[in-house]
């Protein structure tokens, strides 16, 4: 077999290994799982991947009470926030690796120039609807209950 023959296949196989790769992590669908803040209920869409985190709430026009979005971190860092793209007001609620909020920042306005920071290492972010922490009295300790995920 030429040099040139085995180069060939060598691209071939690392583009393949690529598209593979490339397919697994680009999922760009956002799945929805059922959660509990405190005793509050949720129905929630998951941003559990680069590109799904990327978009967050960007584009939407509006969320329901009982709706938001959860962002999963594989590791607990202090991840920032920037509002690209919004188009109403919301409550974020900072969540570390055991599941307890750790911070809240309450009715984020549509002036979403400047980064929303956590007061500490995260794994979870929870996004809702502006009033939902005061409504439902969210505090620090609360837990973030969910299954199957």
């Amino acid at each position: 077999m030429t040099k040139g023959i085995k180069i060939i296949i060598f691209l071939f196989i690392v583009f393949i290994i690529f598209l593979l790769f490339a397919k697994k992590y680009s999922n760009k669908d956002f799945k929805y799982l059922d959660i509990k803040i405190g005793q509050a209920p949720l129905r929630v869409a998951l941003a559990d991947n680069v590109f799904l985190r990327k978009q967050g709430l960007s584009g939407k026009e509006n969320l329901e009470k009982d709706q938001g979005m959860l962002f999963i971190f594989k590791v607990p860092l202090k991840y920032s926030f920037w509002m690209k793209g919004m188009r109403f007001s919301i409550d974020v609620i900072w969540i570390n690796k055991d599941k307890k909020v750790i911070g809240f920042n309450e009715d984020i306005k549509k002036d979403f120039s400047k980064l929303i920071k956590p007061p500490g290492k995260v794994k979870y972010v929870l996004e809702t609807k502006n009033g939902f922490v005061a409504k439902n009295k969210i505090k620090i300790g609360d837990e973030l209950i969910f299954k199957n995920y």
